[in-house]
């Protein structure tokens, strides 16, 4: 049987040195386009295929990110996966997902697996499992921990970003919004969102009313049950902790003879594809998704390669996108 091809059978076949083969199929270092045609023609040629045990051996690298995520559910996740998932290809990582549920125990033991030498790095998006936690379980490999206040590389200003739908809301003549909070958002046990909710009151002379506020558990199932017991409160409007539970009011809404903004006017958050899949389009606030998984990807990047980063968290607020789901609240009798 003829011996398995190697990479000094590709570096004599084309003239050059192991290292150059190396260094064109890894593309970490510069190298002609002339020489390094000729290192994939024999590549191919010779049908070599690099084992990626020597690989890790020799460069001390898996090139792969481990992500820790509690679900794949919400539309929005897809869009941030997508956009990890290009970075990290854009610095010559690849991404393996985790997938714990709600079990703070099943998060762990992931960590541990990741840290365990499967990966160079690891991106921690389960919300149970707090920055500390994931820096003790994942030491000494890299970890970042996604979007919270204390030592995340970004974060988004929640609180502000609540009180700009909020805004937008009040312009209409909307002052009976009910609100459905994504417990995904607490952190510390604190949750910015519905903190951006009791200021924006504050500010207008409103009273808080605690039963116009419900937590959610982003699910459009759980949104529409929500949206039943918000409208019997009287509410003109519902702002959805996101996408996915504002799609359950528009179930709700339909099931019932709601109509959509005319009875009840709803927004939402994340802006993911299902704000413009329903009907009338949803309005919501934009989650600026590349920023986000740019500059998470390379503050890892930076400590996987022990590289200077910036200490300071770089804060940005989603954007108000206006579409057809908010109108002008009715003037009671």
């Amino acid at each position: 049987m003829k011996n398995k091809i190697t990479i000094n059978d590709v570096a004599a076949y084309t003239g050059v040195s192991p290292s150059t083969v190396s260094h064109a199929l890894s593309g970490r270092r510069k190298i002609s386009d002339k020489v390094r045609g000729r290192i994939f023609d024999a590549v191919e040629k010779l049908n070599y295929r690099p084992s990626y045990t020597a690989q890790v051996l020799s460069s001390k690298r898996t090139m792969l990110v481990g992500a820790l995520v509690s679900d794949c559910g919400n539309a929005a996740s897809g869009m941030l996966f997508e956009a990890l998932n290009a970075e990290l290809d854009r610095h010559s990582y690849k991404m393996v997902l985790g997938i714990s549920g709600t079990s703070h125990e099943r998060g762990m033991e992931l960590l541990k697996a990741f840290s365990s030498g499967l990966v160079d790095g690891i991106i921690n998006m389960m919300y149970q499992i707090d920055t500390n936690e994931a820096k003790v379980i994942c030491s000494p490999v890299p970890v970042v921990t996604y979007l919270r206040q204390d030592q995340a590389p970004i974060y988004i200003d929640f609180e502000s970003s609540i009180m700009t739908g909020l805004e937008y809301l009040w312009s209409m003549g909307h002052r009976r919004i009910g609100f459905i909070t994504s417990h995904s958002r607490v952190y510390n046990s604190v949750d910015p969102c519905l903190s951006g909710f009791k200021h924006f009151l504050s500010l207008k002379g409103a009273e808080f009313d605690p039963l116009l506020v419900m937590e959610g558990n982003n699910t459009s199932e759980n949104g529409g049950a929500i949206a039943e017991r918000l409208y019997r409160q009287g509410v003109s409007a519902i702002f959805a902790g996101n996408d996915q539970m504002a799609t359950g009011v528009y179930q709700w809404a339909m099931m019932n003879g709601v109509k959509i903004p005319e009875d009840l006017s709803v927004l939402g958050f994340d802006d993911s594809p299902l704000a413009t899949a329903v009907c009338p389009p949803l309005t919501t606030l934009q989650m600026p998704v590349a920023e986000i998984a740019r500059h998470t990807v390379e503050s890892l990047v930076a400590r996987i390669e022990g590289l200077a980063e910036t200490a300071q968290t770089r804060v940005v607020c989603p954007t108000l996108i206006i579409r057809k789901s908010i109108c002008t609240a009715k003037q009671s009798t």
